[in-house]
């Protein structure tokens, strides 16, 4: 079972299996994707609307999932799975807090602290019942994310962005997870520091770029 103290290693042991388990062709994921679908039909949603739909899921091993799917924004219009974007996310608890925890295709694990949600939560002064709510509300807004690695005092850092402001993090001493420790606003990063903002501009100049593709951030692949 997930839990924060498992090593870099057996994190990511446990979420690949568990992504591919929840991933194989006919699995939970299909099954999540074609309810989507027809729900998106039922209602009548315009084929250009987004549409976010969030969904818990609960494994055979007991770890937490939410799976969030939507119509990528670089699409027009929604025509079914080639057109959407969806985020599979481990929910697991701490002695501080929730803890949530993605396999990101092009940039290995990223995991997401208590200290995170909290001053994401406190920023966007969000007012939400629960922790889970919090990290829900995150990753229904966050879109894609775009990281810029920084280093400092021969330790490495990073900066990312996604659509509802900025990442600030460090990379673990594995090297193998993106340990996501702060949230920051455009407005913060304006007002607080040279450096970040710089940092900003550069993380949006490679989002900027023509051979910059989304789609890796988002993208299933089916389990072999």
């Amino acid at each position: 079972m997930i839990n924060y103290k498992m090593t870099d290693l057996e994190l990511i042991q446990v979420m690949t299996e568990e992504t591919q388990v929840l991933g194989k062709e006919g699995g939970t994921l299909d099954r999540l994707i074609n309810e989507y679908n027809q729900e998106r039909k039922k209602h009548d949603i315009s084929l250009d609307k987004s549409y976010t739909k969030c969904y818990e899921i609960t494994t055979k091993d007991k770890n937490k999932f939410l799976f969030i799917c939507r119509k990528a924004t670089w699409f027009d219009k929604h025509r079914g799975l080639e057109t959407m974007n969806y985020d599979l996310v481990s929910v697991f608890d701490s002695p501080t807090g929730l803890m949530a925890c993605q396999i990101v295709s092009n940039q290995g694990v990223s995991l997401y602290t208590p200290t995170f949600f909290e001053t994401y939560v406190h920023l966007t002064k969000l007012e939400l019942p629960t922790p889970l709510d919090v990290v829900k509300r995150f990753f229904i807004h966050y879109d894609c994310m775009r990281s810029k690695p920084v280093s400092k005092l021969g330790k490495a850092y990073f900066i990312g962005s996604c659509k509802v402001g900025y990442v600030l993090g460090k990379v673990s001493d594995s090297n193998a997870i993106l340990v996501n420790q702060t949230f920051v606003t455009g407005e913060n990063v304006i007002a607080n520091s040279p450096l970040l903002l710089e940092l900003a501009s550069d993380v949006e100049d490679i989002k900027s770029n023509s051979e910059y593709d989304y789609n890796v951030f988002s993208k299933r692949k089916k389990a072999a």
